[in-house]
């Protein structure tokens, strides 16, 4: 599934950006095209920042509490920060 997903949304806008900017460039002219598909990629990555900001989980005070006090970060600290749902995918 996480393949999938990743080769779609990889793919997918490599087939698009090239449809839309063409599309973009003879409708406006080339200039005016390559300035709207500039300012629709700001807009696409703004978006996708905005996003992330708000689906992304935060951070649980014991992991940044045991991480500040230590100067340096072992495997087993990275290990055993990992999410503790998929406990039998091993």
């Amino acid at each position: 599934m996480g393949i999938g997903v990743q080769s779609m949304t990889r793919r997918l806008p490599m087939m698009a950006g090239p449809l839309t900017g063409g599309w973009l460039i003879t409708r406006y002219g080339w200039d005016n095209g390559v300035r709207f598909a500039l300012l629709g990629c700001i807009v696409l990555s703004a978006a996708t920042a905005i996003f992330q900001w708000f689906v992304a989980e935060p951070a649980r005070e014991a992991v940044r509490d045991s991480t500040s006090n230590n100067s340096r970060i072992s495997i087993f600290g990275v290990v055993n920060s990992f999410s503790r749902r998929c406990v039998n995918c091993w």
